[in-house]
């Protein structure tokens, strides 16, 4: 006998929410921009892909909900008004979600160094380019500095995939 996995359908679910939210907007029932009931649907479909990548072991739909979640957060902080961004600061930002992006899938396999290697370097990236846009450093030393000092990436990667290649080997 054939086993079908059951599949609750999430996706007509969030739809429908969706578009009642819209409606009740468009009624007048309720007060919200459509930005804001586009930005918490996305961040909900991004938190369901990443805990299925959990789930299922695929690294690159952790990478993919958990950037689409933690940019819709940023999205919601700022159309909420709970915390005030300015666009200039959502490039750097850029770089964080994607050092935790990485940082998510190191967590589901935490031999793979490489995943940590990249998600430390975005980090480092992302915060410098957050302190240039706060006005602590200028953005030319940020340059600067990765201008001469970005093949130390090269030499942390390398030393990931050594460090890999020693643990499945002993």
């Amino acid at each position: 006998m054939i086993q079908v996995e059951k599949r609750y359908p999430w996706f007509g679910i969030i739809l429908i929410l969706f578009g009642t939210a819209l409606l009740l907007h468009k009624m007048n029932v309720i007060d919200v921009k459509f930005s804001q009931i586009l930005w918490v649907f996305l961040s909900v479909l991004g938190f369901s892909i990443a805990i299925k990548g959990f789930l299922r072991k695929q690294n690159g739909k952790i990478f993919l909900g958990s950037f689409l979640f933690l940019f819709s957060i940023l999205f919601i902080l700022r159309s909420f008004g709970l915390q005030h961004i300015e666009y200039d600061i959502i490039p750097p930002a850029i770089f964080f979600i994607i050092g935790f992006s990485f940082l998510m899938m190191y967590l589901n396999k935490l031999k793979e160094y490489i995943f940590l290697i990249l998600a430390v370097c975005f980090l480092i990236i992302g915060g410098a380019f957050v302190l240039v846009e706060l006005g602590y450093i200028y953005r030319w030393d940020v340059l600067d500095a990765i201008r001469h000092y970005w093949p130390i990436v090269l030499i942390a990667v390398g030393l990931g995939m050594l460090f890999k290649r020693r643990s499945i080997n002993p």
